[in-house]
């Protein structure tokens, strides 16, 4: 019976723990900042539609980081970053499907902690080629 219990306990925090991890701020246009916790990577969506292009800023605050963009199926289909700590970097999107794009902000340096911004510059629709 205890390790029944205990079983059912480590699933249910598990699945906390998951839920956690994968919630994701939605990006807007005022800048937010958040902090980056030993290697737990910052995770924020922006729904697009397909041919819109979002122009993204992140300003790193104390720690050096970089961006990657997945997909709404998870695949990586871009990213940027700079290694020098308190400079701005852009981040762009191109949809080339509908639905919610995730950036994924991780620390430079495997396990470091420090606080970044983000936020929204704009978002534009692409022109299709004649």
């Amino acid at each position: 019976r205890y390790t029944r219990n205990m079983s059912s306990f480590r699933a249910a925090a598990l699945a906390v723990l998951a839920a956690l991890v994968s919630a994701a701020q939605t990006i807007t246009p005022e800048p937010a900042e958040y902090e980056l916790r030993h290697g737990t990577p910052g995770r924020h969506t922006i729904p697009l539609r397909a041919d819109q292009f979002a122009a993204i800023e992140v300003r790193q605050t104390s720690v050096a980081a970089f961006a990657r963009v997945l997909d709404p199926d998870g695949k990586e289909v871009g990213g940027g970053g700079t290694p020098l700590p308190r400079m701005p970097y852009g981040v762009g999107i191109a949809a080339e499907r509908a639905g919610d794009y995730v950036v994924e902000i991780l620390a430079a340096t495997p396990g470091a902690s420090g606080r970044y911004s983000i936020r929204l510059l704009e978002i534009t629709t692409r022109a299709r080629a004649a």
